[in-house]
């Protein structure tokens, strides 16, 4: 007999704040699901797939090679410290203060940048499709809090 789904409100799968975490727990059993039926692999698959065919690979090739020849960057961790920020991504170490004494996040030293490293959202968008199919019958979403329930 397969276990119950989890239930997961609503707020966390409609929100865009990442202040909103789901508990410890929930997160650790949704992994350890995504690990045993190797969803992990395959959406590691489907991602790395739609950042290449939508160039965003070789635009961050491009940007890595721009802030180390201008001097912006020293070290790989700098290096992918900006590259994250300038995704749009947060990591902590990503804000780790850098040899030339700036903060990864201290203003938007991007006028020199022509290299647009968002993560294009049809991208986002087939993430987001494989793993709802791949938790369907793990993680059930509570609807009754936007109902006022």
């Amino acid at each position: 007999m397969a276990p119950a789904p989890l239930s997961v409100p609503s707020t966390f799968t409609t929100s865009n704040e990442s202040s909103k975490k789901l508990p410890a727990e929930t997160r650790n059993a949704i992994l350890a699901h995504l690990v045993a039926t190797n969803k992990v692999t395959g959406l590691n698959t489907i991602l790395r797939n739609e950042l290449v065919r939508a160039g965003w690979t070789d635009r961050v090739k491009e940007l890595s090679l721009e802030l180390l020849r201008s001097g912006k960057c020293n070290t790989f961790e700098q290096v992918m410290g900006e590259v994250v920020r300038k995704a749009g991504g947060e990591w902590g170490w990503a804000k780790q203060t850098m040899a030339n004494g700036h903060t990864s996040d201290e203003g938007d030293d991007d006028e020199g940048s022509r290299t647009d490293i968002k993560v294009p959202k049809e991208v986002v968008e087939q993430g987001v499709k494989y793993m709802k199919e791949a938790l369907k019958g793990v993680v059930e979403v509570d609807h009754r809090e936007m109902n006022g329930v």
